[in-house]
């Protein structure tokens, strides 16, 4: 593979912006803080509220059911944010590299002239 195709493989990464992925990432933690905060609530309310009646069995299956997609949701974003922050590093890794890349190849080019 030449080195000019090789470039070609990778160019698309010159668009991408690591901070904006950073900023992706902060707001999924954000969002999953916000979720883990709601486990303690739903907790009392799984837990805590005692009635009997026709309804009682279904409400306590239906916030059960609630509290573990919420806890799943935030798990879920939590994975999210730290996914967002390896291919933020990523990014900016392999754009050090780019950058170094095209120096060399300039570099090479003056050096033919």
């Amino acid at each position: 593979m030449s080195e000019l195709s090789h470039r070609s493989d990778v160019e698309f990464l010159e668009g991408r912006n690591p901070p904006l992925v950073e900023r992706n990432a902060d707001e999924f933690l954000r969002i999953r803080n916000m979720l883990a905060e709601a486990d303690e609530p739903a907790e009392r309310a799984e837990k805590k509220t005692h009635w009997q009646g026709e309804g009682s069995r279904h409400y306590e299956a239906r916030v059960a059911e609630a509290r573990k997609l919420v806890n799943e949701l935030a798990e879920g974003y939590g994975k999210a944010a730290s996914a967002l922050r390896g291919y933020a590093f990523a990014l900016t890794t392999a754009q050090a590299y780019g950058r170094g890349f095209d120096n060399d190849l300039s570099n090479a080019r003056e050096a033919m002239r």
